[in-house]
């Protein structure tokens, strides 16, 4: 799971509780965002996953394509603290001037993926690029994109973010063909976040983000055939879940979270038919 849910307007959990309470609940990875502070409680959190028998499932980082040589040192910081096996996401930005999605930036980025390919493969580590709304490489087809031109699938992949595949593709591009990203995506598809978009009840706030984020159970996008259809695709590895923003008592909805992803697999195990859609 995401560490993004344990932030709150009154501070924010320590990472050896964010680590027992992933074990208390029976969640199997642990996962850090690395921003502000958190860089420097990284061996905190490694020391203690390590303590909780989590394994570390990601490491996400926000990174400026305008400065590839700083960006590098970021790669550099972070591999020397996660153990082998980790996966470090990617969520790649530029100044304005580089619209998003545009490839007028994948020439140094393609380059930047493949310097820091080189760092990370020597330490057993991967990379994955994470889709972010408002950020350069906000739609997976950008990821599918920069992932083929680097051509390196064991190290250099995709995380999926459905929270974020959902703002930008059907609040920006009326384009709700799921089917299609999956199949493009899978020969580079690392990871899988769960998400929901749900409509910014406050108009002044909805100005700036139509779509807050809340737990993946709710808002429109029925993650049961999102699941369903990964699995019938072949895929077989982590999913994680985004709680950013949603505030409130972070173990209760942690709690829930997990229950309901439980029965989604359970469900899809025990009627794979139900998520056979009529798709007018």
């Amino acid at each position: 799971m995401m560490d993004t849910g344990f932030y709150n307007s009154l501070g924010t959990y320590t990472v050896e509780s964010r680590c027992e309470i992933a074990r208390e609940i029976g969640y199997e990875g642990a996962y850090i965002t690395l921003w502000g502070d958190a860089w420097n409680q990284l061996p905190r959190f490694t020391a203690s996953a390590k303590k909780n028998n989590l394994t570390i499932d990601g490491a996400w980082i926000s990174l400026s394509m305008d400065d590839p040589a700083a960006s590098l040192d970021s790669i550099r910081r972070a591999a020397e603290h996660l153990p082998e096996g980790a996966i470090i996401e990617l969520a790649l930005n530029y100044k304005p001037e580089v619209p998003r999605s545009s490839p007028d930036g994948d020439k140094v980025t393609v380059q930047f993926l493949n310097d820091a390919a080189d760092i990370v493969e020597s330490k057993g580590l991967r990379i994955s690029i994470y889709n972010h709304i408002f950020w350069w490489a906000e739609r997976v087809e950008d990821a599918v994109r920069l992932c083929r031109a680097v051509n390196r699938p064991s190290v250099v992949g995709i995380t999926f973010a459905s929270y974020h595949w959902y703002y930008v593709e059907i609040f920006k591009y009326n384009n709700c063909d799921i089917r299609t990203t999956i199949k493009d995506m899978m020969p580079y598809l690392m990871q899988v976040n769960f998400a929901a978009a749900v409509a910014e009840p406050n108009p002044e706030r909805a100005k700036k983000c139509a779509y807050v984020n809340r737990p993946f159970m709710e808002g429109e996008l029925d993650h049961f055939i999102v699941y369903a259809l990964l699995r019938e695709a072949g895929y077989n590895g982590r999913v994680g879940f985004n709680t950013y923003s949603v505030g409130g008592d972070a173990v209760y909805h942690q709690k829930r979270i997990l229950s309901a992803f439980r029965d989604i697999e359970q469900r899809w195990r025990d009627h794979p038919q139900w998520a056979q859609l009529d798709v007018g």
